[in-house]
């Protein structure tokens, strides 16, 4: 599948150890069942997926190949034991949020070798977690001194963080 797009109030069932790999789409239905949502795949242009549903879908979700995955809900991700793996893959959260995305201690996050992006792109992202190993940051996006209106950004709030690496802002 290359590219999907839900309407509000449909639902897309994973079954049970489905797998959905869009390129490109936006969801604003609800993703459902057991399965894992994987974004980006090799040979392909990086895919673009936003999720504006509340998600209850319990399994993993992958972010690769230099791919982008929006959050315009709150539950967007789905169960909160679902693993995040972003490996050149980023984490966007867009303006339709009411709140920041906080990734808790308890977030199961896992950076692959090709390191993690997360961008600002209307609410903020608060990174709880510790951050450690070698691993490469990209930090996208936010506001800057002066803009008028929310003011959003991304935080590294941990002062545990002792990863070794490359921090890319831009």
């Amino acid at each position: 599948m290359t590219s999907l797009d839900t309407a509000a109030g449909s639902t897309v069932d994973l079954g049970t150890g489905g797998t959905l790999r869009p390129l490109f789409g936006t969801l604003e239905g609800a993703l459902t069942g057991q399965g894992s949502l994987v974004v980006g795949r090799a040979g392909f242009s990086p895919a673009a997926v936003t999720l504006n549903g509340a998600n209850s879908f319990t399994g993993a979700i992958a972010v690769t190949q230099g791919s982008r995955l929006t959050m315009g809900h709150a539950d967007a991700l789905g169960n909160t034991g679902n693993l995040l793996t972003l490996d050149n893959g980023a984490l966007e959260a867009s303006n339709r949020l009411t709140a920041p995305v906080v990734i808790s201690a308890a977030t199961p996050l896992q950076i692959g070798a090709g390191g993690a992006g997360f961008v600002a792109g209307g609410q903020s992202i608060v990174i709880e977690r510790a951050l450690t190993g070698p691993l490469t940051l990209s930090i996208q996006g936010g506001s800057r001194p002066g803009d008028s209106g929310d003011k959003f950004d991304v935080r590294l709030a941990n002062r545990a963080n002792s990863f070794i690496g490359d921090l890319q802002l831009g």
